[in-house]
Order: C-alpha cells, then sequence, then structure tokens
C-alpha cells in the first residue's frame, strides 16, 4: 500500500529575525527521524510587509528556506505571502493534510469550511509555540492584496510591473531558486515568463545524467508558481542560449537577477538597447547573508546527495 503524502500547514507574521522558539519548532517538525516524515510544507506568511526592507525580506525568505532545507532536503517546502486576495491557502489547496494549530475548536472550525469547499478534513496537531494557524474566522477577512497596501519597499523604481522574467536551470527546485521565483510573482502583476535551460546546454555540469528532464523542471517551476499567485500567467520558454527571447520582446519590463548573475541582466539590456528597445529594470536579489553553506545548497550538491542515497 502507498503510503499518503503527508502535506503540512503552517501559518504565521513575518520576521526579519525568525524567533529561536519558531526556528526549534521548524526544526522538529523536519527533522527525518521525527516519524512525522513530511512530504511538503507550506507556511503562509499572512501580516504586513510594508515596514521591511527588500534585502531584509530576501534574507527572511532564504532563512526561513535554509532552516527547513538544513533539516531535510527532502521535503519541498513553500512559502507563500498574502497576494492578490487569493482565498486562504487552506481553503485552496486540498493537496494539505495536516496542520499545527492554537487547538481544537481552530482545527474543528477549518474542517467545516473545508468540507463546505469538498475538500478532504485536516489531521490537527498540537504543540506549535504560538497560535499558528488562526482560527478560520479570523482569517477569512481577506489581507488586502500585497502589492498594494504592504510589500517590500521595492529596490527599484516602480512597486510593479506587467511583465517580469527571469531564468535558470531549475534542477531540483531549491531555496536559491524559490527566492528568485517568489521575488518574481511578488512584482509581476500579469505574468512571469521563466527562461529554463535546455538540458543541451548543461552537459558539462557535475552528474549531468541526473539533471531532471525539462519537463519535469518546467513542471515543478509552474506548480511552485501557481501556488503562490494562482492569478499569475506562467509562460515557460526552454533556453537553448543564455538569453532567450529577453532581448526581443518589447512587453516585458523588468528581469530578476543575484547579484551573482546582475552581469547576464546587463548584458541583455545591452542587446536590447542596439535593437532600440526600452531596456528591462532590473530587480537585483542581495547576496544573503549567512550562506556560507551556499555551496550545499547548489542543485549540483542535491545530484550528489542523491547519488549518495541510491
Amino acid at each position: 500500500r502507498m503510503r499518503m503524502r503527508k502535506v503540512g500547514f503552517l501559518e504565521f507574521l513575518p520576521q526579519e529575525e525568525w524567533d529561536p522558539t519558531l526556528v526549534s519548532f521548524l526544526q522538529r517538525i523536519c527533522h527525518p527521524e521525527e516519524g512525522s516524515s513530511l512530504d511538503e510544507l507550506h507556511i503562509y506568511l499572512n501580516g504586513d510587509y510594508s515596514s521591511i526592507s527588500f534585502n531584509a525580506f530576501c534574507s527572511m525568505l532564504s532563512k526561513l528556506y535554509l532552516i527547513i532545507f538544513n533539516c531535510s532536503y527532502r521535503i519541498s517546502a513553500t512559502i507563500m505571502l498574502p497576494l492578490d486576495n487569493s482565498k486562504h491557502p487552506l481553503l485552496r489547496i486540498p493537496e494539505i493534510t495536516t496542520i499545527w494549530s492554537e487547538g481544537d475548536a481552530c482545527c474543528q472550525e477549518w474542517n467545516r469550511l473545508r468540507a463546505e469547499a469538498n475538500m478532504p478534513p485536516l489531521e490537527c496537531m498540537a504543540g506549535a509555540p504560538w497560535a499558528m494557524a488562526p482560527c478560520a474566522p479570523r482569517a477569512l477577512d481577506a489581507p488586502e492584496a500585497i502589492q498594494r497596501r504592504n510589500a517590500p519597499a521595492a529596490p527599484t523604481s516602480a512597486t510593479e510591473f506587467e511583465s517580469v522574467c527571469l531564468g535558470g536551470t531549475f534542477d531540483r527546485l531549491h531555496p536559491g531558486h524559490k527566492v528568485l521565483l517568489t521575488v518574481g510573482a511578488l512584482y509581476a502583476t500579469r505574468e512571469l515568463m521563466v527562461g529554463i535551460t535546455d538540458t543541451s546546454m548543461l552537459q558539462t555540469k557535475k552528474y549531468a545524467e541526473l539533471i531532471q528532464s525539462m519537463e519535469t523542471r518546467a513542471a515543478a517551476v509552474k506548480r511552485f508558481v501557481a501556488t503562490l499567485r494562482p492569478s499569475l500567467t506562467f509562460y515557460p520558454e526552454t533556453l537553448f542560449d543564455p538569453c532567450g527571447s529577453t532581448v526581443s520582446r518589447p512587453d516585458l519590463h523588468a528581469i530578476v537577477v543575484s547579484e551573482e548573475t546582475r552581469r547576464g541582466g546587463e548584458v541583455i539590456n545591452e542587446r536590447r538597447q542596439a535593437s532600440n528597445l526600452a531596456p528591462l529594470e532590473l530587480i537585483v536579489i542581495p547576496l544573503l547573508s549567512g550562506e556560507s553553506d551556499t555551496a550545499k545548497i547548489s542543485s549540483t550538491h542535491l545530484r550528489e546527495l542523491d547519488t549518495a542515497h541510491h
């Protein structure tokens, strides 16, 4: 008999520095020996971001992803934000199986609402360090979309762009990929175009034979973006060269890059200007502090771990 996938859910406020009690709680529930064997964990950071700087926002996301990743790299984590006034995650993601909440009454209320929506009931876990998943009625006051009220201060001239693009290999989605995609989804209002490097360009990489197929990588990115922001049009593009259609599409407005890939964004803009196209606004994710373990979270390292486990 196949084991049912265990998909956990937590909700708490964004914090620039994660509270140690919260960190140890996360480490406990994510630890592979805990017997809980979570397959996925959805975390909903439901709160006001207006006083958080862009760099602090990126650092906050990255640290939270790393806490989970360092406990078990096999847990697929997704950190969600209150975007688009979309439904509360517990009422739009039927796959969630388990919540840690502030008590039975709260959990029963969620299960009543999920039953009305024809969704399976949740398993309720105690032991959260403080009120995590709020009781349903409180949560149903739809938070204003983060875009209009409480987005982290943008590192650019505008706080939103109709079409945003970004690119990468996206083999075995890891914290670095997820921060990149989250920033893209945060600042795009209509379309997120994601360039995904074709396997033919990856042959020189270490453990190249273990790189996931184009279809698998594109599906993982699509699913991640749809969980973050269902209203966004997701447009995947297979990259056979580093720039793809970013150098020819007049209807793109911004590109998300990291400090390490900033030069690639500048090259794209040089080529756009040579074709009389407006340059893309560069949204640059800072080098995230405390990442002495960056080497550990590369796709190459994950392929290496998979080799070791087989």
